[in-house]
């Protein structure tokens, strides 16, 4: 608290963020605070195993109550009811009251879950899934998005905190708890070539949207 009073500048990875200190801390001033987008690392990882598109929906995050992963669960169940040739992969590793989500991704039939990943693997996974689903409560910013965005990927999020930021078209969004709207967005995925293509087309656009040679040359800005 003192830190950031004393500070002339201070450095927000997201809007979202910039927001809630303005929130807690009113007598800062706006201007202060400047927004300045990290990126992914999945440039510097390749790998020669890309398979073919499967219609396989993915997810990458620490398996935890925050993340939402109940909603995208409900929501496949959903989904499957309509095309049971969809799949979902889930990768991360324990977090806080997490066994009881583990213990029902085993329950649900085409529901994969491989822990932690590697990022030799992670991309392996990106490279052939239909789309990346980030259902989280919030996230500051959300590199594991980013990531999918820059591997040409169609990005699902829910409609709230940073992630309405990294991707701004609401067709690909859905609101937190409604696991139907985001069961929809996932048949229409499938179902739709025109609106798939028209998704990857966004999301590769979107995705060179951030890199760190932004990110540096406006820190760099701040700093100096």
């Amino acid at each position: 608290k003192k830190s950031l009073r004393v500070s002339d500048s201070i450095i927000a990875v997201s809007k979202y963020t910039k927001d809630k200190l303005l929130g807690f801390y009113p007598d800062l001033i706006s201007k202060q605070i400047k927004v300045i987008y990290e990126t992914g690392n999945i440039n510097e990882f390749s790998t020669n195993k890309i398979r073919k598109n499967r219609k396989c929906f993915l997810f990458i995050g620490n398996i935890e109550p925050r993340k939402n992963i109940e909603i995208l669960l409900d929501a496949f169940e959903i989904a499957r009811m309509k095309n049971n040739n969809i799949e979902l992969c889930i990768c991360g590793k324990y977090g806080w009251s997490s066994q009881g989500i583990i213990n029902r991704m085993h329950t649900i039939d085409g529901v994969e879950y491989l822990n932690y990943v590697s990022d030799e693997k992670k991309l392996e996974l990106l490279n052939c899934c239909t789309a990346f689903v980030m259902p989280s409560i919030y996230e500051g910013f959300g590199i594991p998005v980013v990531e999918a965005l820059q591997s040409n990927k169609v990005v699902i999020v829910a409609d709230n905190s940073s992630l309405r930021e990294i991707v701004e078209n609401p067709d690909l969004r859905f609101m937190t708890s409604d696991s139907t709207q985001l069961a929809n967005i996932m048949l229409r995925l499938v179902d739709d070539s025109d609106f798939y293509k028209m998704s990857t087309k966004y999301c590769s656009e979107r995705g060179r949207c951030f890199s760190w040679i932004d990110c540096a040359r406006e820190t760099q800005t701040v700093l100096t």
